[in-house]
């Protein structure tokens, strides 16, 4: 399994802008982790969050809301996977599995204040 780091979201910026000027909003799909390293970067850069870069991360930490600006992110309950998941192991356990399934559970943007 992929680990993204914080240390990841401070490269990633320094590599975009250093390609050239432009970049005025990122969504960190990696997580909340990465996006914290971004917004440190962005302000070692002397960039504002949301003012001069709208940031935007997915999972929603805890730590999320403690920074700021606060972070916009994404939530996806993890309990409802697991739940899905178990279901679909005892459908497939008990032989009543019969066909590929797909499962869309919708995620919730968490709106504060570094979007």
């Amino acid at each position: 399994m992929e680990s993204y780091k914080y240390e990841e979201g401070s490269e990633s910026l320094s590599r975009f802008l250093d390609k050239g000027p432009g970049v005025d909003a990122i969504f960190c799909a990696a997580g909340d982790i990465v996006a914290m390293g971004v917004m440190e970067e962005a302000r070692k850069r002397g960039m504002a969050i949301p003012n001069d870069l709208s940031l935007i991360g997915y999972d929603d930490i805890l730590a999320a809301r403690l920074l700021n600006p606060s972070l916009t992110t994404v939530r996806q309950s993890f309990g409802e996977i697991a739940s899905v998941a178990f279901d679909i192991v005892l459908e497939a356990i008990g032989g009543k599995l019969t066909k590929e399934e797909h499962v869309l559970l919708e995620p919730e943007l968490i709106i504060r204040e570094s979007a």
